[in-house]
């Protein structure tokens, strides 16, 4: 068991690979008092939501009695953090940065969970039910008090202004290693986790939530719906910039009008359990005099699926509501998906005699939300899985195995020529006695 403990970091960089970017934050276990056998170990590249830990982790680990459980909550952490500074690729390393870390999965019974989506929640509740004292302490433990206690070590910052990731890391492994000798003659239960996920994504960031790419904010908007002033948003749009170009035309005269869209001049819609509706108004003077986008989502049970309708006047071209035939073709995705597309998308309207286009660059949307931080839910990408470069190193694969499978078939086509006969001489025979 020992020897599989002295791995621990080399299998958890390994998992990189089956990880799908997402806002999954790993948490790190280790006891003196109870076997990590008991309970069960997450499969690679499986995600666990928070109900999920806390009945299946932490409802077991807080039935003990008499005992320290003590969780060390960082700002940031994700896999690549113990790939990057945890010399995880080196079996016999001291754990670089992690050292303290290390040596206590090592020492102590220990799991890992590599996703785990959003364990702050679910630390937050099972706070409530703890049979005993609760005690928030910053930069380590003080002093131990007797009986049942739970310690919620705030760790600094690990992504702060004028200090590396790799020494805000270290500096906090310190005082996870000062908080082990204190609880060396104790019986603990320790978990390293963290509020968010530090993990660099393409398209993540601003706002204090998951949204996308950090750019200058007059590039991009972003418009949310709530369903009350106070509540989280229930529909949330996010793009970097969107182009609307109308024309018409006929055997003589082919006229367009383009606008290049900033963030919208206001936002309105509405939200219920089956419907959810947003409406942009742009400000796009002189091109248009007006321009508004409606969006109306209706949610099912294998997902959501949308309609768009477009309203703009100007530069002799009025529409009343043209329906974007392709929106429900394009923004559609699973229950609890976010639709996203990177690269400029256009939705067109293909019916009456004037035609316009929308295309969006850096898309993100979201209804029927109920993240209470108004987060993006996991993207559902219009890029799909296989890309170019997949195809390229399939196809590549398949012409080498190919050309491997022919020249193996060809060498087993081989005989072996009879050296010894001569084919003009007398033949060879040679007598073999019972």
């Amino acid at each position: 068991m020992a020897d599989g403990r002295k791995s621990i970091f080399f299998f958890i960089s390994l998992q990189i690979g089956l990880i799908v970017a997402s806002n999954h934050i790993p948490v790190l276990i280790w006891s003196n008092q109870k076997s990590m056998q008991a309970i069960p170990t997450a499969l690679a590249g499986h995600s666990i939501n928070a109900e999920d830990f806390t009945k299946q982790y932490l409802e077991q680990l807080i039935q003990e009695k008499e005992q320290n459980l003590v969780v060390f909550m960082q700002d940031k952490l994700s896999i690549e953090d113990f790939s990057l500074y945890g010399d995880a690729y080196n079996e016999a390393g001291t754990g670089d940065t992690f050292h303290n870390v290390k040596n206590s999965m090592e020492k102590y019974s220990s799991t890992h969970l590599a996703k785990v989506a959003n364990p702050e929640s679910a630390l937050t509740a099972i706070r409530q039910r703890f049979p005993g004292n609760i005690h928030e302490v910053k930069d380590g433990i003080s002093h131990l008090e007797k009986g049942n206690n739970m310690y919620i070590v705030q760790l600094p910052g690990s992504r702060s202004p004028g200090k590396s990731a790799s020494e805000a890391l270290k500096q906090n492994d310190i005082i996870i290693g000062k908080t082990m000798k204190q609880l060396s003659n104790k019986a603990f239960t320790a978990i390293y986790t963290a509020k968010d996920s530090s993990k660099v994504r393409s398209e993540r960031e601003a706002f204090g939530g998951r949204h996308l790419l950090q750019t200058d904010p007059a590039k991009y908007f972003l418009a949310t719906v709530k369903k009350s002033e106070s509540g989280p948003a229930c529909i949330t749009v996010f793009a970097k910039n969107i182009t609307i170009s109308v024309w018409t035309q006929n055997p003589k005269v082919v006229q367009v009008l383009t606008a290049n869209m900033l963030p919208p001049a206001s936002v309105t819609g509405t939200c219920t359990d089956t419907e959810n509706k947003i409406k942009l108004a742009f400000n796009a003077a002189p091109t248009f005099t007006t321009l508004e986008m409606e969006f109306t989502f209706k949610g099912g049970f294998n997902g959501w699926t949308s309609n768009m309708t477009l309203n703009y006047a100007g530069g002799g071209f009025t529409s009343d509501g043209a329906k974007m035939t392709d929106a429900g073709k394009i923004l559609k995705a699973a229950t609890k998906f976010s639709y996203h597309c990177t690269n400029p998308r256009g939705i067109n309207q293909t019916e009456g005699t004037t035609k316009a286009d929308v295309v969006f660059q850096g898309l993100q949307v979201e209804p029927f939300m109920t993240d209470k931080d108004s987060k993006f839910s996991y993207p559902d990408d219009c890029d799909g899985f296989f890309s170019i470069g997949i195809w390229m190193g399939l196809i590549t694969s398949l012409i080498l195995i190919s050309i491997l499978t022919f020249g193996l078939a060809m060498i087993m086509r081989l005989d072996t020529m009879d050296r010894f006969d001569d084919p003009k001489g007398k033949t060879i025979t040679v007598n073999v006695s019972e």
